[in-house]
């Protein structure tokens, strides 16, 4: 138990049980029946095997059979596909007396909610159809409690978070079942009550994914109505002194409670969370209880259970298996289909037509194994033994791609032309070629392009199981010299040592034989598992002409971005990626790699990218071992299936839905478009064109080296001539914000986020801008952290107000401090799009003798032209905009299409292609490796192999390596970075100038605490 999650008691948690609550205030509940449940019934209840009572089969069966009479009968007189004796017989298995009092609860209440002494089974709604938990027969009961993760939970583990846990005590509970009178309620009359020593702190609309209009205006009369009902009916009464409570009301006189829940982590806080509950729990003066519900401006939360649909189908071919025999059936379906794509010729002409892809060809260049040179060593020892090499001998490499083992030729023939059928991989060859003595051609799939008897020597590497081998054996006799050579080499699958290597391999063989099943071709695999067999390539010579050589190994060490780029760049990945466009195979493969540990069985196996931690939810079983928010990226799983139960959000890819909820969805889906009010104008601050300039994702990819070197010269001369250097800091961070605060006693991150808003807060002090009658908008506010500590440095003053701009859902931290009365200014939170805000319109600044002060630390990207397109807006509607103080950062996700800039850009002969090259180049200057070199004065480049810049071309042996920032020293390299930077921001500077307001860039913090250190400075010229 952490420190941040309350302690519960297993008395505690009885005492929330509904057997022993609901007698003390049955009059003050719904109507309710308890059924107690046998030893037998639990049994079958905690069983792995899913299967029904066999009076609820019945049932089952009998509805279908009452739907099948509504349907179209035209399909009646012909065969059935399957017969009864094909289907195994049901488990038998009843209970009479307890069907039977189902039965008469049924009859008397025509349809109940089910539950046991906790929980009900709403996680598992989706296994009868209705989101109400309405059930008018067994089957609808027995399936719940049988397909429940919660149900589960009350069986087995109620005690689980009790610090005084005791197994025991599990053979002690009365379990029972219970029926409560079905009646439609109303979700937004649903209210969850937390109570810490007998009095209510917090409560929240319990329904936390819907935003109810009724509920914002109404919050003084609701809250004060629960806290009647609570103190006439509860307090006092119920033998805990703190615990949760859900309570209906139906109307302002009428109020009912749903259930009790245990104060602790077992229960879900919904709007809070724990720490919060936590620190409302120690303010003695707590004048009344924070009261929480879904606002207009925050928008909604997704449903907490949506991860749970699955079609009910399911849990028909479930019956009579365990889990592990239905992930058998499941396992052995999606082989055979897997199994059934051709992989002969059509796949095979396929995977060669990816090759011609301009970003495979980048992909291979830079990520394939590079030969060793003692490779070519050995051919040419066998070669000299019978041919004198001559300065007009010709070699060739057939199959050369981007010239892996072409190069290694390069120290021993005048004459080297390599060949590819792949004209994007010949290109790439081309451009990273700095031999002389090396031509790369395109060629016809055929004949070799020479004359009989003109070629010494013939190498073909990781190639010739593409080859026509019969036609190529003819061609290489008919163009080979007497006593010249052909060489044919290849490497087998990727191996790892060390660390972790049983495991590493086994990932990989998976990857390979299972993720990519069906895509790799038959040539690919005789190559990797096969090897180069004599007898796979039926070698036409005799055999004293004939030598093999094993003894060779690539070893290398490899980073695993590295790694994941070799398997992308395999012909199979590419087939898999263009049939699957959206798939995540390589991020999954990633996270496996990286997630060495165990994952934990009992929750789902999806590892999240960017947390690199396993997902907490509950896997869909029997169906799968992914929830169903992640089944997407279960690989044991046909598409067929994945598709049936969750498809991408088509307002926001990034999360997926039911495809049977969609319509729903749309409705309520974060990324909809609402209108909050009048400053909510969409696009209204984007610099909008016809034509979109953007499209230049590898530029320093696309230019030579000498188009480089220019272009920089170019950019260098213009930023000497026209940029003014940024103005040195000359201000002390205010003593009002350090007197509370002890930076030597915070860990080295805090400490460097704090300095830095620190002397952002000192730069509006010496603009003299903390004044009344202001307004502070922070743009990209993020948790709200630099607002919060602006507001120290403040007196109380009811005429300053903080607006934070945030388009993102954040925790909130630290609007917390800010809800209660008495505690400072006014903090108001937009959840909006800078794009979208038209600043005059703000509800925060509406009083005309606010003045305006926009602020913002380290707005990322292309955001920061936006919020300055926004204040200049501002600015001409309303003229009290005072000033704009923005620390910049992220110049590298800047779009020409909202750059302010662009005027300024166009005056000096600058293109959009030349401002993406920019863009590209500024990351130049704050590249994390240039600040951490060792001692020797290397760097580790992107494959942790040390790299040591230098004008030279490297050796072959060295072409992984071989890319542009070779052509400049490291202090070069990081001054072009910051001159591309301040370029950009001058052409900001610029659009502020001419638009009313006097600008400047100003170092408002040193490098050892950011690299980015830049802050924009404006204030209006009048």
């Amino acid at each position: 138990m952490t420190a941040d999650l309350p302690l519960v008691s297993v008395q505690e948690v009885l005492n929330c049980s509904f057997t022993f609550w609901y007698p003390l205030f049955k009059k003050h509940s719904f109507k309710s029946v308890i059924l107690k449940l046998t030893d037998d019934v639990l049994a079958y209840l905690r069983s792995d095997e899913f299967y029904l009572p066999t009076s609820a089969n019945k049932a089952m069966d009998d509805m279908r059979n009452k739907n099948a009479e509504t349907t179209s009968s035209d399909d009646d007189d012909k065969d059935n596909d399957w017969s009864d004796d094909d289907v195994d017989e049901t488990k038998q298995i009843s209970f009479p007396e307890l069907e039977q009092q189902i039965k008469d609860v049924l009859e008397e209440y025509d349809a109940v909610f089910p539950k046991l002494n906790w929980s009900s089974p709403k996680d598992a709604r989706w296994m009868i159809g209705d989101s109400r938990l309405k059930c008018t027969n067994l089957a609808d009961i027995f399936l719940l409690l049988k397909s429940s993760d919660f149900i589960t939970h009350d069986l087995c583990e109620p005690f689980k978070y009790c610090h005084d846990e005791n197994e025991d005590l599990l053979s002690t509970i009365q379990y029972a079942l219970v029926l409560r009178k079905w009646s439609a309620l109303q979700p937004s009359k649903e209210f969850r009550c937390f109570i810490k020593n007998n009095q209510i702190i917090g409560v929240c609309q319990r329904d936390s994914e819907n935003y109810y209009d009724y509920i914002d205006k109404a919050a003084d009369e609701i809250l004060n109505g629960l806290l009647e009902f609570f103190n006439m009916n509860i307090k006092d009464k119920f033998p805990s002194a703190d615990f949760v409570v859900d309570i209906y009301r139906k109307d302002s006189n009428k109020l009912y409670i749903i259930d009790f829940n245990p104060w602790g982590p077992m229960t879900d806080t919904l709007l809070f969370e724990w720490p919060e509950l936590l620190t409302l729990s120690t303010q003695s003066n707590l004048e009344k209880p924070d009261f929480r519900f879904i606002n207009s401006q925050n928008g909604i939360r997704p449903n907490s259970y949506t991860q749970y649909a699955m079609p009910k189908d399911i849990a028909d071919i479930s019956r009579e298996r365990d889990i592990n025999k239905l992930a058998d059936v499941l396992s052995s379906q999606i082989r055979v289909q897997n199994n059934g794509v051709d992989s002969d010729n059509e796949d095979k002409n396929m995977s060669k037509g990816f090759y011609e892809t301009p970003s495979h060809s980048h992909c291979y260049a830079q990520c394939r194994p590079t030969y060793p040179v003692e490779l070519m060593k050995n051919i040419l020892t066998y070669l000299s033994a019978k041919y004198t090499i001559n300065d007009d001998d010709i070699a060739i490499d057939i199959g050369c791609g981007t010239g892996q083992s072409t190069i290694l030729l390069q120290p021993y023939f005048q004459q080297i032309i390599g060949y590819d059928i792949s004209e994007s991989q010949v290109l790439k060859a081309n451009e990273n070629n700095a031999f002389s003595n090396i031509t790369y051609k395109t060629i016809v799939e055929g004949d070799i392009p020479h004359r009989d008897s003109s070629l010494t020597l013939i190498i073909s590497g990781q190639a010739a199981h593409w080859l026509d081998l019969p036609h190529f054996y003819k061609e290489v006799q008919r163009t080979l010299k007497t006593n010249g050579v052909l060489a044919l080499f290849g490497y087998a699958f990727v191996h790892i040592d060390g660390e972790y290597s049983e495991k590493f391999n086994q990932i990989l063989q998976n990857f390979y034989h299972r993720t990519l099943n069906g895509y790799v071709q038959k040539e690919s695999h005789e190559v990797y598992f096969g090897r180069y067999r004599n007898e796979k390539f039926h070698i036409p010579l005799s055999a004293t002409d004939f030598k093999r050589d094993d003894s060779l190994a690539i070893k290398c060490q490899w980073s695993i971005r590295r790694l994941l780029g070799y398997m992308a760049s395999m012909s199979g990945c590419q087939y898999f990626l263009k049939e699957n466009p959206d798939s995540t195979i390589l991020d999954d493969l990633q996270t496996e790699f990286i997630m060495t540990d165990e994952l934990d069985p009992n929750r789902c196996q999806y590892v999240c990218p960017r947390k690199q931690r396993q997902c907490k939810m509950a896997p869909s079983a029997p169906l799968s071992t992914h929830c169903m928010e992640h089944i997407i990226h279960d690989p044991d799983l046909d598409e067929t299936t994945k598709q049936s139960l969750r498809i991408p959000c088509p307002l926001n890819p990034l999360h997926s839905i039911s495809p049977h909820g969609l319509k729903r969805h749309l409705k309520k889906c974060n990324k909809r478009l609402i209108i909050l009010g009048p400053f909510h104008r969409p696009q209204c601050n984007s610099g909008l064109e016809c034509d979109n300039h953007d499209d230049y994702p590898s530029i320093l990819q696309d230019i030579t080296d000498d188009e480089l070197r220019d272009f920089i010269v170019r950019m260098e001369s213009i930023h000497d001539n026209l940029v003014k250097e940024p103005l040195q800091n000359n201000s002390n961070q205010p003593e009002c914000y350090l007197s509370d605060k002890n930076l030597e006693e915070l860990g080295n991150r805090s400490r460097k986020h704090l300095e830095q808003i620190g002397s952002i807060i000192a730069q509006l002090v010496q603009l003299n801008l903390l004044q009344s009658n202001t307004c502070f908008v922070e743009m990209g506010a993020g948790r709200g952290q630099l607002a919060h500590e602006l507001h120290a440095c403040l007196k109380e003053d009811s005429t300053i107000h903080f607006a934070l701009i945030e388009r993102d859902h954040q925790r909130y931290r630290y609007d917390a401090h800010h809800r209660r009365e008495r505690q400072g200014p006014s903090f108001e939170r937009y959840r909006l799009d800078i794009r979208d805000l038209y600043l005059s319109e703000l509800p925060s600044i509406e009083n005309p003798q606010t003045n305006i002060v926009i602020i913002s630390k380290h707005l990322c990207g292309g955001a920061t032209d936006l919020a300055l397109r926004c204040a200049v807006d501002a600015q001409r509607n309303t003229h009290r905009v005072q000033a704009i103080i923005i620390a910049l950062c992220c110049h590298h996700r800047l779009l020409w299409n909202d750059y302010i800039g662009k005027e300024f850009f166009r005056h000096v002969n600058l293109t959009p292609k030349d401002f993406s090259l920019i863009r590209t180049l500024t990351s130049w200057g704050t590249c994390d490796n240039r600040h951490r070199m060792p001692q020797d004065g290397k760097r580790s480049t992107n494959d942790g192999t040390l790299f040591q810049p230098t004008t030279s071309i490297p050796a072959p042996e060295d072409r992984s390596n071989y890319s542009k920032q070779r052509l400049f020293s490291i202090e070069h390299q990081e001054q072009i970075g910051v001159k591309a930077k301040r370029l950009l921001d001058w052409g900001r500077i610029q659009y502020l100038n001419e638009n009313g307001f006097n600008s400047h860039l100003k170092v408002y913090a040193s490098k050892s605490i950011t690299l980015e250190n830049i802050a924009l400075i404006a204030t209006p010229t009048s």
